[in-house]
């Protein structure tokens, strides 16, 4: 092809609104970032990049088990307004969940991209609470490999690692984190934790993985160095790090299906590594943590109960084994399998 034939099909391709290459979609932030239940015609700045006209949101909740559910919250129309912005309106209604939401978009040639936590539904101030708080207690000898940061509770909230913000104790609640189990809807009975805001620059919690019993050719990941400098991070956020390639000290949310409910047996379990992305233009950047990697046991976690209903302890089985996964636009890739054996005791309050 010739010079003045190239660009001929160069200026087609611009005077019809077509990529010259294909540009991968990315959701950074919403506006506003929150909204209580039974809102109607809210409109929700979407920013991010390869938008084209014609995209699409959709937002659904984090984490929930059931792939694409919408927990309460209806787009009713997606507004282009140029390559890096949309406008959302939707509708949340009345028995919304009370959760943190992803918000996905998807242009009119099929492609995808998806923001996590991007937004959250909030308490419309009557009923009972969505979640309750909850403590947990991660065992810790030479056997596990997941295991807490190590800085226990005060000793007025037990042999505990991590408590919920809203703790009714004011001195468990103290560090700015999740862990709750949730008390209605579909996230009924599930639990939670999550050892960052996802806002906050400084947590001041994390979780131990240590992928020192490897299966197979599957190596060491470094998560925690990889985490400390990588394209798109907020530069000032501060994250932990471990010089041992093997072990890593990572802020996490960790997911599990129907724990508490009385007569399940077994319950899956889902580890989401995440990394202080900079999100946001101009004044407006600001730090979002956002996920990285995941972390899936391959088999469901046993679960032992109590006469204190409240009360459970989830336990890897057989193998314990996890996979590593790296989330991308394109999809989650590989990274290798590991065995991860660990157990948590979990106290609703």
């Amino acid at each position: 092809m010739d010079f003045r034939r190239k660009l001929t099909v160069s200026l087609l391709f611009l005077l019809l609104g077509l990529p010259l290459a294909a540009q991968n979609v990315q959701v950074n932030s919403a506006d506003p970032p929150s909204a209580p239940q039974a809102t109607v015609n809210l409109n929700v700045t979407i920013q991010g990049r390869g938008f084209r006209r014609g995209a699409v949101a959709r937002f659904f909740v984090t984490g929930s088990i059931n792939p694409g559910n919408p927990g309460g919250v209806r787009v009713n129309s997606t507004t282009f307004v140029g390559g890096s912005t949309l406008v959302a309106n939707v509708d949340i209604a009345d028995n919304a969940t009370i959760s943190l939401f992803d918000i996905e978009v998807e242009n009119d040639d099929g492609r995808t991209g998806k923001g996590i936590e991007l937004f959250s539904v909030t308490t419309s101030g009557s009923g009972q609470p969505s979640e309750a708080p909850a403590r947990s207690n991660f065992r810790a000898d030479s056997t596990v490999r997941v295991r807490s940061d190590g800085n226990l509770l005060d000793p007025s909230c037990g042999d505990n690692d991590y408590a919920d913000v809203t703790d009714p104790n004011p001195l468990c609640n103290g560090h700015r984190m999740y862990s709750s189990v949730g008390r209605t809807g579909e996230l009924r009975g599930r639990y939670f934790l999550r050892t960052e805001f996802p806002l906050d620059p400084n947590p001041t919690r994390w979780l131990v993985l240590d992928f020192s019993q490897r299966v197979g050719t599957s190596s060491c990941p470094g998560l925690d160095t990889i985490l400390k400098a990588y394209p798109g991070r907020y530069a000032t956020a501060f994250s932990p790090e471990n010089p041992d390639p093997c072990i890593d000290l990572v802020e996490i949310a960790l997911f599990t299906e129907d724990a508490f409910p009385p007569g399940t047996l077994t319950t899956a379990v889902k580890i989401r590594i995440d990394g202080p992305d900079l999100v946001g233009h101009g004044r407006q950047q600001r730090n979002q943590w956002n996920g990285k990697y995941w972390l899936r046991f391959t088999r469901p976690l046993s679960i032992a109960r109590y006469l204190d209903t409240n009360k459970i302890t989830l336990t890897t089985v057989d193998t314990h084994e996890a996979t590593l996964w790296k989330i991308t636009q394109s999809g989650d890739q590989f990274m290798g399998t590991y065995a991860m054996p660990f157990q948590v005791t979990i106290t609703i309050q």
